[in-house]
């Protein structure tokens, strides 16, 4: 359950899919969801290619994606082993486009994260790739401390931008430049807390 070494890498087998029917996501909200998860006809192959990474060695630890789905797995992995996640969800296998929530949020079942030491990490593929099983690297383990300090630097940014923060990379034509916090040694300083 619990990641176990910082530099270790994060896979996330199986699809994520639009089902967020019943789910914790929807229940924050107030909405039923007609999108409920259903278990789908490769589940038997996903969960024996899982089991054969782990009983060979291949897997550091495991966490299944079911209730909360991707948020609430990589946060119990976190938690319980003391250290980040940091996580790219432009590389989550998808059925479909899905928007972040979906991606964070979807309980689709029959979906791991695996933490893998990164000189297993083709035995690990090889296993998948032989099950036909989607997977995808996502992420890795890093230090508690360095995630802490890159979203430190990244609310730095926001509370230096102001009222002009916003969620898209534009210079807006006649506004000067924010040359605040750390805008005035960086010129892009979120994209370091990102990275």
């Amino acid at each position: 359950l619990e990641a176990k070494r910082a530099g270790n890498l994060v896979m996330l087998v199986g699809l994520t899919r639009d089902e967020l029917g019943g789910g914790h996501w929807y229940r924050l909200k107030g909405v039923l969801g007609a999108n409920v998860p259903h278990v789908t006809q490769d589940a038997p192959a996903t969960l024996k290619a899982v089991h054969a990474a782990i009983a060979g060695g291949l897997v550091q630890a495991a966490h299944d994606l079911s209730e909360g789905g991707l948020a609430v797995a990589a946060a119990e992995m976190a938690f319980a082993g003391r250290f980040g996640l940091a996580l790219d969800l432009g590389a989550v296998p998808t059925e479909g486009t899905l928007d972040d929530p979906r991606l964070l949020f979807s309980e689709s079942p029959t979906r791991f994260l695996l933490e893998v030491a990164p000189e297993h990490l083709d035995a690990l593929e090889t296993v998948l790739r032989a099950a036909r099983v989607p997977h995808a690297l996502i992420g890795a383990a890093v230090m508690v401390l360095l995630v802490l300090a890159a979203q430190g630097l990244r609310w730095w940014c926001i509370a230096s931008l102001g009222r002009r923060w916003n969620t898209r990379v534009v210079v807006v034509p006649g506004v000067p430049l924010v040359r605040r916090g750390p805008y005035r040694r960086l010129r892009h300083p979120n994209y370091l807390a990102v990275v």
